[in-house]
């Protein structure tokens, strides 16, 4: 990769973040580096943010959106286990006046 991939991948991975719009999104595809923009963002934590920013890039790989769809719906699937689980714990130990705090992780 080259130092301008690198600062293209970079304003385009803030661009998904920042929720805000920009052409660093339509320049990662027209270079071919989706994939390194997805890699990142697996890198960083945030490739449900980049599947929400480049969703509904018409030039994109459908192949690769596809499967970022089915790693969003997976995911939020997984998160709204998690709510339900912390949902019945918080009534089981606020019950029990039992004082408690969660702390997320990476």
């Amino acid at each position: 990769m080259t130092d301008r991939s690198d600062a293209l991948i970079g304003r385009a991975l803030a661009t998904c973040v920042s929720g805000t719009s920009s052409s660093a999104l339509l320049d990662v595809v027209e270079a071919g580096l989706l994939p390194l923009l997805v890699e990142a963002g697996r890198y960083h934590r945030v490739l449900n943010m980049v599947h929400l920013a480049i969703k509904d890039v018409p030039t994109a790989d459908h192949e690769l959106l596809a499967a970022l769809e089915r790693y969003y719906l997976h995911q939020m699937g997984h998160h709204l286990r998690a709510l339900d689980d912390l949902r019945s714990l918080s009534t089981v130990l606020s019950e029990r006046e039992v004082p408690w705090l969660l702390v997320k992780g990476p």
